[in-house]
């Protein structure tokens, strides 16, 4: 998911809102038995995230779905 204006998007979190942030990326955290969460990450000044962008991230949160799949065992 790529949020360029997070101002123009309905966000769960209110905390975005607060803390200022103007462009959101976020990728899942895969394990085996399916999604344990998010990884995003957010820009304080307007950004154009790009698929690369969001490619990087998919390769730190699958071992990190993984690192923390086995820290909740």
């Amino acid at each position: 998911m790529m949020v360029n204006n997070v101002s123009a998007v309905e966000v769960v979190s209110p905390i975005l809102h607060q803390k200022g942030l103007q462009s959101l990326v976020g990728v899942s955290l895969p394990v085996e038995e399916g999604v344990i969460g998010v990884l995003h990450v957010g820009n304080f000044k307007s950004h154009n995230f790009t698929e690369r962008d969001v490619q990087q991230l998919q390769l730190i949160a699958h071992p990190l779905g993984l690192i923390i799949a086995d820290a909740r065992l």
